[in-house]
């Protein structure tokens, strides 16, 4: 799949995430707060955005910052209409 993004999850999320995503989630290692390296495969960074938005807090997106930009708007698409 082209478009790659990388982030970190809690430890608690990724078997969710191998669940959920299967072979497009890389699973590195952990980092200093604990929380675990992760890479998601898609075919377009406002396909992923949109897929990765509902593990809020437990899943932060750390590149590319397009993505980061496109979960901000989302968050802010969901606060203004709930």
């Amino acid at each position: 799949l082209p478009t790659a993004v990388h982030g970190v999850a809690t430890v608690e999320l990724v078997p969710l995430l191998q669940w959920v995503l299967g072979r497009r989630l890389t699973v590195g290692g952990p980092v200093a707060d604990g929380r675990i390296d992760v890479e998601v495969r898609g075919h377009s960074e406002r396909s992923l955005a949109g897929e990765l938005a509902g593990f809020g807090a437990a899943l932060e997106i750390t590149a590319p910052d397009e993505v980061r930009e496109r979960l901000a708007e989302i968050g802010r698409e969901l606060v203004a209409r709930y």
